[in-house]
């Protein structure tokens, strides 16, 4: 099994994108994001558009390929915006929100603290 964990990535997209095709190139089963996930640039109150526009298309390219993208939010991420994450993040089967939460996979245990 082959894991990629990263981590601040702030809304980046062109990182975003960056960690996706390493992902594939490498043939990577679980990709973790550990938070900080959401732009703090122009605006901390813009996150919620970034949330619509680009993760929920980006969680679906993962989606399609079939990766497990376990993530959750971080301390730049504002609590306010919790709830539609967790909507989008739901829309989909490998996709998940782990914060204060267990995922198992292969007899591994991943759990969320942010």
């Amino acid at each position: 099994m082959k894991i990629l964990y990263t981590t601040d990535l702030h809304g980046i997209k062109w990182k975003y994108e960056a960690i996706y095709n390493l992902v594939k190139e490498q043939n990577i089963n679980i990709c973790i994001n550990g938070g900080d996930l959401f732009p703090v640039k122009p605006s901390f109150f813009e996150q919620d558009v970034f949330i619509k526009n680009f993760l929920d298309y980006y969680f679906a390219k993962f989606e399609k390929k079939k990766i497990f993208y376990l993530c959750f939010p971080g301390n730049d991420d504002l609590i306010v915006f919790d709830d539609l994450f967790e909507k989008v993040c739901r829309k989909y089967y490998y996709i998940r929100n782990i914060a204060q939460r267990r995922f198992e996979y292969n007899g591994y245990e991943f759990i969320g603290m942010n």
